[in-house]
């Protein structure tokens, strides 16, 4: 929401605006959140709905550091992505930046 919020600068707009994406989701889609999703290659999928990111099947990811997974996912034909990223303790993963806007959500580990 903060980047919608950031775009825009007008609150009204967002929350009262009558639009609706009747072609990426309407209620007469039954199948929007049951449907299963394409995994179109190694590393990208593309879905409408995660209903258990905990166990997301990750593809391995050897270049970025040992013992690391990952998948990027296109949803719902939105044009932002994100990725979910699994990395296991004591593991060095490259280091990277991300651009503005971007969060980085930790969603299981310890430590």
């Amino acid at each position: 929401m903060a980047h919608v919020m950031n775009l825009y600068h007008n609150s009204e707009f967002i929350f009262n605006n009558p639009f609706s994406f009747k072609d990426r989701y309407s209620s007469s889609m039954q199948t929007f959140f049951s449907e299963k999703g394409k995994h179109w290659n190694v590393r990208l999928s593309e879905t409408n709905f995660v209903p258990d990111i905990r166990n997301l099947a990750l593809d391995p990811y050897p270049e970025r550091g040992n013992r690391t997974s990952i998948l990027r996912l296109a949803m719902a034909s939105s044009s932002l992505g994100l990725h979910v990223m699994g990395v296991s303790e004591g593991t060095y993963v490259t280091a990277h930046r991300h651009g503005a806007g971007a969060h980085v959500i930790v969603i299981k580990g310890r430590g």
